[in-house]
């Protein structure tokens, strides 16, 4: 009998997984850029004073053990021993400790520390665990995680609806900045055309997608098409992990019992 709750459980745990690559040096041998500054840990105190008007200062000392803690709360988030607590921990502290120097936090540190402290708090602990909690609502639970992973890409949509995305301006700069792979930046800077459909065609897929994803008829195409769209982001601009992060939570869509019950419609 399948588990209805495996799709919030393997979510947990890849994007557990994600939080640890993202915070630690274990991807340190392939001097991936972006990854520079998760050795030894990520947010590791190095005596230099940062301006944080908002934000009450944490002395070095405990910025590390936090970071310690927080390593620590992630990879039993991860592995499921007490992931309640743990995924509370992991994502708490991330915040905390990230935001002493609030110009390295970006999209991908909020999407892992909000989705960790959302699964978390949800009946992803009650599956893949080493230690499963008791389910509370496994339909609740699911639909707020499919909710919020939407909600992503509909605010994605929404904070690109001005000028200078969709004339391609942001696309230049990006080009300018180094941030995309030789080819898209010269394939992207040639043509007018090209940059204008491209970011006309990146809005209406996140928009679709927000809608898609929730609609049980379309969800199939709906998982290719976010898969598709996050890997070649990946391969053309490295956005950090938020690909990888989001590919993680797109795991909650899918669903044992629809897909099994699909496989039985197919062969009646």
């Amino acid at each position: 009998m399948s588990d209805p709750l495996a799709g919030l459980g393997r979510a947990r745990v890849a994007l557990g997984v994600v939080f640890l690559l993202r915070t630690t040096p274990v991807l340190a041998a392939f001097h991936v850029p972006f990854l520079s500054d998760a050795a030894p840990l990520l947010a590791w105190p190095d005596g230099h004073v940062r301006f944080a008007p908002t934000i009450p200062v944490v002395p070095a000392a405990l910025i590390g053990a936090l970071c310690i803690l927080r390593t620590l709360a992630a990879f039993a988030f991860t592995i499921g021993w007490r992931a309640r607590l743990a995924g509370w921990l992991a994502g708490g502290l991330g915040y905390v400790t990230v935001l002493q120097d609030p110009a390295r936090f970006t999209t991908t540190d909020h999407v892992l520390f909000l989705g960790t402290l959302l699964l978390a708090s949800t009946d992803a602990v009650a599956s893949c665990a080493v230690t499963r909690a008791a389910p509370r609502s496994p339909s609740s639970s699911l639909w707020l995680v499919r909710a919020w992973v939407a909600s992503i890409y509909f605010w994605s949509a929404l904070s690109k609806m001005r000028a200078d995305w969709f004339d391609g301006r942001t696309f230049l700069l990006l080009a300018r900045e180094g941030r995309l792979r030789p080819f898209v930046a010269a394939a992207l800077t040639s043509t007018e055309a090209l940059r204008t459909a491209m970011a006309y065609g990146t809005v209406a897929m996140e928009l679709g997608l927000a809608v898609l994803l929730l609609a049980p008829r379309s969800r199939r195409i709906a998982l290719a098409l976010a898969v598709t769209f996050h890997l070649g982001l990946e391969w053309a601009a490295s956005p950090d992990l938020l690909g990888w992060a989001m590919i993680a939570l797109l795991l909650v869509f899918l669903d044992p019992q629809e897909v099994s019950q699909s496989s039985r419609v197919e062969l009646a």
